[in-house]
Parts: structure tokens; C-alpha cells; sequence
């Protein structure tokens, strides 16, 4: 029972801290656990840890030794060969998911910063063409109390300024909120384009964590979370 509690321990921990600092990604998080190790192991798993081997050890080794001695040596060199196959291909297809995924983050968090950015641009068009309004009237004011006999062509200049300014702030705001559509149409089709390993690792680690790109996973498995209702429906 220790030596399968140390072990897995061990295994657990070294796992999830070279995941975390090879994709900056928490798969699981024990910090809110009692008597835990930097998140990555606490009292409870490991307890959990060496009953589960203890059973293994005494319960299911036995049989499956008993079944593996009436298999021929053949068919078992051939069997391992093919497990060890599949293994070696399902190991290297979750890495590449995860490679991707750590990219999709990257991108998401980048695209959102985009966003931001285009957001505080179109907040600006419309505070700068406001402030500009009121100048404008306020000059063709003070103008028109100095120069009463200009009224006419002070009022024709001023209208004209007007129209300019509209017409320049209304331009303006059209390319700021076309390249916003171009953004969210962008990150709704990273987040959208997941394979079928990446959705399987949410799934099996719906606690995930990025250390980088928290905004960005959250959306990640918000829309994956919203996936799985809709085709539970």
C-alpha cells in the first residue's frame, strides 16, 4: 500500500508539473484540497492512489496472469506488438492535440486582444467625434456672437464642417466594427474547430487550467461544455 501510494504519487506529480511547464496548462488542481503538494497531489488521491493498486496487485494480477498463461507465445509477441503500436499512435495523437491546442490558446488570447483593442478604437471615434461636435458649435457660437452679420455664411461653413466630421466618424466606425465581425468570426471558428482528442481531453480533465491563456480556456471549454448539451438534446 505505500510503496503503490509513494509511487503513483510520484508519477502523478512529475506528470502534471512537466505538463504544466511544457504547455503551460494545469490538467488537474488540488490546491483547494487539504494536505496537498503545489496542486499537483494532495492526501486523498494518494490514499485512493494505493487502495486502487493494492486491489489490482491482489485481486485482478492474479487472473489476468492466470488468462496470459493460456494464451500461446506467439499470439501474445504479436498482441504486445499491436498494443504497443496503438499506444505509441494514441500517445503521439494526444500530444499533437495538445500542441494545438496550446496554439489555439495562443491565437484565441491574441485574437481577444485584437478585440479589445478595435472595442477601445470605436469608443474613441465616438468620444473624439463628440468632443469635435461641441468645439465646432462652440466656436460657430462664439463666432456668431462676435460676427452677427456673418450669421449665413458662418452657419453654411459650420454645417459643412459638420457633415465632414459625421461623415469621416461614420466611416470610421464602419471599418472598426467590420474588423470586429472579421475577429469574433475568426475566434468562433478556432474555438468551434476542435478534433475529436482534443474534445476527449477536456472531457477527461474538465478542471484544466492555463497558466498563459486563462480567458482563452475558459471560452474553450465553455463552448465545449455548450457542445455536449446540444448533442446530449
Amino acid at each position: 500500500f505505500l510503496g503503490s501510494l509513494l509511487l503513483a504519487s510520484g508519477i502523478e506529480f512529475l506528470t502534471g508539473w512537466a505538463l504544466e511547464k511544457l504547455f503551460h496548462t494545469k490538467w488537474w488542481d488540488y490546491s483547494e484540497k487539504p494536505l496537498n503538494i503545489h496542486g499537483y497531489v494532495c492526501l486523498r488521491m494518494s490514499v485512493l492512489w494505493g487502495v486502487a493498486c493494492v486491489i489490482i496487485v491482489n485481486s485482478l494480477y492474479p487472473l489476468t496472469v492466470t488468462i496470459a498463461e493460456m494464451i500461446p507465445q506467439v499470439a501474445v509477441i504479436v498482441m504486445l506488438a499491436v498494443f504497443f503500436i496503438l499506444g505509441a499512435i494514441d500517445m503521439a495523437a494526444t500530444l499533437a492535440a495538445i500542441s494545438q491546442m496550446s496554439e489555439k490558446l495562443a491565437m484565441l488570447t491574441e485574437i481577444a486582444g485584437e478585440i479589445h483593442q478595435v472595442s477601445d478604437e470605436i469608443g474613441h471615434v465616438i468620444s473624439d467625434s463628440t468632443l469635435t461636435a461641441k468645439r465646432k458649435a462652440s466656436e460657430g457660437g462664439a463666432l456668431f456672437t462676435e460676427k452677427a452679420q456673418r450669421f449665413n455664411e458662418l452657419k453654411d461653413e459650420k454645417l459643412a464642417e459638420f457633415n465632414d466630421l459625421k461623415t469621416g466618424a461614420a466611416e470610421k466606425f464602419k471599418a472598426a466594427a467590420k474588423r470586429m465581425m472579421a475577429l469574433n468570426e475568426r475566434m468562433l471558428h478556432l474555438i468551434g474547430d476542435m478534433n475529436g482528442v482534443q474534445r476527449r481531453i477536456l472531457k477527461a480533465f474538465p478542471t484544466m487550467k492555463s497558466s498563459h491563456y486563462t480567458e482563452a480556456m475558459t471560452a474553450l471549454k465553455a463552448f465545449y461544455r455548450r457542445h455536449r448539451r446540444e448533442n446530449q438534446e
